[in-house]
């Protein structure tokens, strides 16, 4: 969070799973794109069905998701950064 919070052109927020199975861990603006990003404990770890049904319907909506894991982290920080200064 605090890797993402220090990016310009960004609010994002942690979301607590009380009562919404499924919801992305985190949850993001970024110059504009909506970003969800699943949280996995490694890079062997998948999102459930149901993680993957809202993650491909959020992309469908037009916004972006990621599937996020330490050995993973700081090339999806990179990608949010470049969508953070404008570029595609």
């Amino acid at each position: 969070m605090k890797a993402l919070a220090s990016i310009p052109n960004i609010w994002c927020e942690k979301i607590q799973q009380v009562g919404k199975r499924g919801t992305p861990d985190i949850l993001a603006c970024v110059n504009g794109k909506f970003v969800a990003i699943e949280l996995k404990k490694d890079d062997k770890s998948l999102p459930d069905k149901l993680q993957q049904h809202k993650l491909k319907k959020i992309v469908k909506a037009g916004g972006v998701s990621f599937v996020a894991c330490p050995e993973n982290s700081e090339t999806v920080i990179g990608m949010i950064a470049i969508m953070a200064r404008g570029m595609k």
